[in-house]
């Protein structure tokens, strides 16, 4: 059997109903494997010869799969001919659609992560929202595959979804113009100001260390001195590319253990020293949507004491799986090990009390530190047990009522879309004048978007900000317009002042590396 090691994202929750159910006494035993798999051939021979209707075999199997599966964590899952298909078809790297990551959890088909930059994800669709219906059809019941084959389509053509959203009062409508689905490895690359490189790294696929590699040559020869690695949302992908990024800024020493039960899927990764960047000023930005493999590299990068990390907890997901072929079109993708930090901290949050909780985290919820207590490579205090906890916190921003109703009607995108085609004449030197202004208020009164005047005043430099940025993405491209975003950012403005921080934990490293040599 083959076996991949990556990290999987859906979880098929299945929950049975009994009815009225004669039990028949019968000694005990201690009973081995054998016994309990002649009581489950048992039991589908029975099913088979009496039930009232014929049964479905296949379904009768792939459920009793799916159900064994079901006891031991959120992350082993039974991929069948649909499911293994689509995970296969995910890992070619495009295709048409609206460029979001979905599961169901429980009857709900909710949003893990939109891709940047994708359709979804310029409307404003967000992770946690549900899909409750896909052109006025409720999802509920619907099987994965059926879901996708909705969503996706030939580039060009619309689908219509109806979204709810927690702590919004009523459902969102949102026509999609589905679009090629890339999903890049880095989204952007580019110089801010004062020589600082900023690198959005948005999943770790095949290529990512390769793709880091050339990033980091562009911004060397574009004066880059020092590197902000923002992985706010990855939700992670293959680990040995998550090591070898981590390795780009990490001489020697572990960069991350896998302990299984089994000798086979226990192993160590080590840094090597070729191609690195040791000193490097670097500040990892990280959120509650990063990762697994992004966790990876996070944690290394936090126990070397090789760069800051800021923002939020990452989520916790520190299971590794395995996919084991169980025939040409099923596969098993099977929890085989836990994933260590350097220092050996847990990354995996407990899913134990709820795995409702689990999948539906907040600030709020997240654990607090945990009493387990480790060390950096300086001697800096650090906890596990529970994601990545950052060395400087900025919570998110979050947006108003207006902002959140403008994004939902994509708006700004196809104000973008209008002014750009009136005004041809656009160069780098564009604004939003208080020209452009009236322009948009005259498209919110075309497209019926109800606004008041205060709530508007109070949002004008949002949306001035969102006006230029989809401008410049629609003339010049996705990187043009993310430059605004980011510049735009206050966590990427906050994160550019603790630069002298991260500067004084590398010199610190340095010190204590000299003074005590592996």
């Amino acid at each position: 059997m083959k076996r991949l090691y990556i990290s999987v994202a859906v979880v098929i929750l299945v929950v049975s109903a009994l009815g009225a159910v004669m039990v028949v006494p019968f000694q005990e035993k201690a009973m081995e494997a054998s016994d309990f798999l002649k009581m489950f051939t048992g039991a589908l021979s029975t099913v088979q010869s009496n039930y009232m209707e014929k049964a479905d075999s296949q379904r009768l199997i792939f459920g009793s799969i799916r159900g064994m599966l079901g006891t031991l964590d959120p992350h082993t899952n039974f991929l069948d001919q649909r499911t293994f298909r689509s995970l296969q078809r995910n890992q070619e790297g495009s295709f048409f659609g609206i460029g979001v990551s979905i599961a169901m959890r429980g009857e709900e088909l909710t949003i893990i992560s939109p891709i940047e930059g994708s359709p979804a994800h310029r409307l404003g669709i967000q992770a946690g929202d549900v899909i409750a219906e896909i052109e006025g059809e409720s999802t509920k019941g619907m099987d994965i595959e059926t879901i996708l084959s909705k969503l996706r389509g030939a580039k060009g053509t619309k689908v219509t979804i109806t979204i709810s959203r927690r702590a919004y009062p009523e459902p969102l409508v949102f026509t999609i113009v589905r679009d090629e689905i890339k999903a890049p490895n880095i989204l952007v690359s580019f110089v801010l100001g004062e020589a600082v490189g900023y690198i959005r790294f948005s999943r770790f696929a095949f290529s990512s260390a390769k793709d880091l590699d050339e990033a980091m040559v562009e911004l060397e020869e574009q004066g880059m001195k020092r590197l902000i690695l923002d992985i706010r949302g990855n939700t992670g992908g293959f680990v040995d590319q998550a090591v070898k990024v981590a390795d780009k800024f990490i001489q020697e020493g572990k960069i991350v253990e896998m302990r299984g039960r089994a000798m086979r899927t226990s192993q160590i990764f080590f840094a090597t020293e070729e191609g690195t960047h040791p000193y490097l000023p670097l500040i990892v930005m990280v959120n509650l949507g990063s990762a697994s493999a992004s966790e990876i590299v996070a944690g290394a990068i936090q126990d070397h004491d090789r760069g800051l990390i800021v923002g939020e907890t990452t989520w916790g997901k520190g299971l590794v799986q395995s996919v084991y072929r169980l025939s040409q079109e099923t596969a098993l993708s099977l929890t085989t090990a836990k994933y260590y930090t350097p220092s050996g901290r847990s990354i995996q949050r407990d899913y134990a009390t709820s795995w409702e909780e689990y999948f539906y985290p907040s600030s709020e919820t997240l654990p607090p530190k945990s009493e387990e207590v480790f060390t950096t490579v300086s001697g800096r205090k650090v906890y596990g047990g529970g994601g990545i906890v950052p060395d400087v916190v900025i919570p998110s921003t979050l947006l108003s009522e207006l902002a959140q109703r403008l994004q939902s009607r994509n708006t700004f995108f196809n104000f973008a879309t209008q002014y750009v085609n009136t005004h041809p004449d656009i160069d780098r030197t564009f604004e939003v004048t208080s020209s452009v202004m009236e322009e948009f208020k005259t498209f919110l009164a075309k497209e019926e978007i109800a606004y008041s005047p205060d709530d508007f005043d109070a949002e004008t430099e949002y949306i001035k900000m969102r006006i230029k940025q989809e401008v410049c993405a629609h003339k010049w491209g996705l990187a043009a317009g993310y430059q605004i975003l980011v510049q735009a950012d206050p966590s990427v403005q906050k994160a550019l002042e603790l630069f002298p921080r991260a500067e004084e934990l590398l010199q610190q490293r340095e010190t204590i590396l000299q003074h005590n040599p592996s």
